[in-house]
């Protein structure tokens, strides 16, 4: 990616601003933001209507396309059941894709002596899967717990081919896909038909 001038930069952090070269203390990122949600037009999603709502029995409601709240599967239902599982100590290492995996798992309160690798620096997509390979190998190797792996259908899809491995070496990983049926985050940067992803029958790809 050709670098941006820093005369021509905008730099947004945490508790401060740069515009050019000066510095703006205590204007922060969650003002700003706040500011810009307010200020700038809104994109159409092309996931509107497309994405079925599952219900928590994994069965797609297709009678009606607005089933009870009770029947939905909910995100706080979903970070519920990862807390608890996590909480209990039964993986010795979380791995993390980019994305909504990681704005999720952020949340986990992680047990002291669990391991938690996320690849925030470059935010590629494809990372995790691959990197549930290596940290599974190294915990068939030197010992530890099951490993658990959070990733997105679309991260997924890009290094499908180390679930081969994972299978072939018999590693103790567990993989939860968040399947939302697009790339989501590159949706929010570059919308477009491209990235849509096709829907695979991911529990089938173990047998």
């Amino acid at each position: 990616t050709s670098p941006v001038p820093y005369e021509k930069s905008i730099i947004i952090a945490v508790d401060h601003t740069h515009v050019r070269k000066r510095r703006f203390s205590y204007i922060f990122l969650s003002a700003v933001l706040s500011r810009m949600n307010g200020c700038l037009p809104r994109k159409g999603n092309f996931l509107q209507g497309r994405i079925e709502e599952v219900s928590t029995t994994g069965k797609a409601n297709a009678q009606s396309s607005t089933p009870h709240a009770a029947e939905m599967l909910k995100l706080d239902f979903i970070q519920d059941e990862l807390q608890y599982n996590v909480g209990t100590g039964k993986y010795s290492s979380v791995v993390v894709e980019t994305g909504d995996c990681w704005f999720i798992a952020e949340k986990l309160k992680i047990p002291a002596d669990t391991n938690f690798f996320v690849q925030i620096q470059y935010g590629s997509i494809g990372w995790a899967l691959a990197a549930c390979l290596g940290v599974g190998l190294a915990t068939k190797e030197f010992g530890g717990n099951k490993v658990l792996a959070l990733i997105g259908d679309g991260s997924f899809q890009v290094s499908v081919q180390e679930l081969s491995t994972i299978l072939e070496y018999g590693l103790d990983v567990t993989i939860v896909i968040m399947n939302n049926a697009s790339y989501v985050i590159e949706e929010q940067i570059n919308p477009g038909v491209y990235n849509q992803v096709v829907n695979w029958q991911y529990a089938e790809l173990v047998k």
